[in-house]
């Protein structure tokens, strides 16, 4: 239905339903090194983007009338979202309607956003910051892009993430996005987004704290490299191992 050319051994890519005809996909831009131009504008690819396209009409697929660039001259259609670097795995908490993408920074910096996603379209054509920032960091600064500081100004429809964390920290090296905790087994993590880190296998949770904003606290720590998260049909969580091929669920302390 759709293929993609990859560039890097590092870029993947991976499909998740949102409602029935609709199939965002996640190209994930694997780069090493600096970026080139190809992904830092929205017309340029279908790298490092979120595409959004019918599955029911087209062949082999059509493009849904509100995306964001349909009617762009210059852009591709399939596009609902861009900037993003190796997003591993997106999140969608049905209750609230909104989704979570961690990205892994080219060597610093680790980060995740968070994103409604529901049918006022506030997902919309969102420029999530990658080449140009590097979670909160100006990373990739193009002509024209530099404030009155020197400094990497804000791109248009940029969306700054929730939280970030160095490489390294706590021996980690690449985050794995998780899921929000709806299950009942532990109220204390009721809408928490749990993610961990293939590296160092801690598993932490993050919440939004009223006016304090985002929190993030470790829960577990577990050996060998963690890959994936899965939920069972009562919200429940578990963390994939793939050093020791284990499955691990969430339980209370």
């Amino acid at each position: 239905m759709l293929s993609l050319d990859q560039p890097e051994d590092r870029a993947r890519q991976r499909y998740d339903p949102v409602r029935p005809g609709r199939l965002p996909h996640r190209d994930r831009h694997g780069r090493r090194a600096a970026p080139s131009s190809r992904t830092r504008r929205i017309s340029s690819s279908l790298y490092g983007k979120i595409l959004r396209i019918d599955v029911d009409s087209g062949d082999p697929y059509a493009i849904p009338p509100d995306n964001p660039y349909i009617n762009a001259p210059d852009a591709r259609p399939e596009v609902w979202a861009y900037g993003l670097r190796n997003p591993w795995r997106f999140a969608f908490d049905a209750r609230r309607a909104t989704s979570l993408s961690p990205s892994q920074g080219s060597s610093a910096t680790k980060w995740v956003h968070h994103q409604g996603s529901g049918p006022d379209g506030a997902a919309r054509g969102v420029n999530f910051g990658w080449p140009i920032y590097e979670g909160f960091h100006c990373f990739d600064i193009p002509s024209g892009m530099v404030d009155e500081n020197g400094d990497c100004a804000l791109p248009p429809d940029y969306k700054a993430p929730i939280f970030e964390y160095p490489r390294g920290q706590d021996g980690g090296c690449v985050i794995i996005g998780g899921s929000v905790y709806r299950g009942p087994a532990i109220p204390a993590l009721q809408g928490a987004y749990l993610y961990s880190d293939f590296c160092s296998g801690v598993v932490s949770a993050a919440w939004l704290d009223g006016d304090n904003g985002w929190q993030t606290l470790p829960l577990a720590d577990l050996p060998g490299l963690v890959s994936s998260f899965g939920e069972d049909g009562s919200g429940e969580l578990y963390v994939m191992n793939i050093s020791e091929g284990l499955i691990y669920k969430m339980v209370p302390a």
